[in-house]
């Protein structure tokens, strides 16, 4: 599970799973002490490299703004987007359009565009 609380405006989208058998089964998973939904383990994983990412995008915005100083910072933030976006239409980071949004207002609200 997620060591910090999940920010409610974070993007969820629910994966449903199945088990095979005629008896009912009950889907969960063990985290620490007790049984929750796979997904609730799975919301908080991708909710940790959401973070985790935007964090890196922010630092990578305020570096590339200290190294050019004819950029503003909305130029930088924009071309940071762009990247993003190209990282994910190549298949090199797994993250949904929406996870991307989420992602990139952390970047303007770490950056204090928001």
């Amino acid at each position: 599970m997620s060591s910090r609380e999940i920010d409610p405006s974070f993007p969820v989208s629910r994966t449903l799973g199945s088990v095979s058998g005629a008896q009912p089964k009950l889907l969960v998973t063990l985290a620490g002490t007790r049984y929750v939904e796979p997904h609730e383990c799975a919301v908080a994983a991708r909710y940790e490299f959401c973070v985790d990412l935007a964090e890196q995008l922010t630092q990578y915005t305020q570096r590339k703004v200290t190294a050019n100083p004819s950029w503003s910072l909305e130029f930088a933030v924009a071309r940071t987007a762009q990247g993003l976006q190209q990282k994910i239409r190549s298949c090199t980071w797994d993250v949904s359009p929406e996870e991307a949004a989420w992602i990139m207002l952390v970047v303007e609200k770490n950056l204090g565009q928001v």
